[in-house]
């Protein structure tokens, strides 16, 4: 009987050994995401998670839920591209190098066309979602995609917004200036 105790505390024990190992070597292989040119891309924050929204109309300041997660743009074909940064809170003025994982295409009131890049950090520390692509983060991160879709979709009152698709965005695809 003790021989058969011994055993199974011994597989038990090789278990969680060779699984210490290969969670060492998986995390340890993980790799930044670079653009082509080798270089992260990367925003300046302009408004953080928690700040408030508000917007004017026929003279009216109007107020809307705060940020959800923190804003910011770069200058991609001599145009400011608005990126959603899913991550901690972070001060504005800060440049953060990040992941984009979708683009959410949008009409506003006025009939203008509008993409938003969708993204996370690169910093690990400033992560709270670990979705690297389209996919996880329309499925397997379903709750975070629905907040920025009801958040962007009425930032501007009913029908201020209309929301016209989810697409993958590719950083190759990015021309970062």
């Amino acid at each position: 009987m003790t021989r058969f105790i011994l055993r199974f505390k011994f597989q038990n024990i090789g278990q969680y050994i060779a699984l210490f190992v290969i969670t060492c070597l998986l995390t340890a292989c993980t790799e930044k995401v670079r653009t082509s040119s080798g270089e992260f891309p990367s925003i300046k924050i302009t408004n953080s998670s928690g700040d408030d929204f508000s917007y004017t109309l026929d003279s009216v300041l109007h107020y809307f839920s705060p940020y959800p997660f923190n804003v910011g743009s770069f200058i991609q074909d001599d145009q400011q591209q608005e990126v959603m940064l899913i991550s901690k809170r972070i001060e504005k003025g800060i440049d953060v190098d990040f992941i984009p994982v979708a683009r959410l295409s949008l009409s506003e009131q006025s009939g203008v066309m509008k993409n938003v890049l969708i993204a996370i950090p690169n910093d690990d520390q400033l992560k709270i979602i670990d979705s690297r692509d389209f996919y996880d983060f329309t499925v397997a991160q379903f709750s975070f995609k629905q907040i920025v879709e009801y958040w962007y979709s009425n930032r501007y009152g009913l029908q201020g917004t209309s929301i016209k698709g989810w697409s993958p965005a590719d950083i190759d695809d990015l021309n970062v200036q």
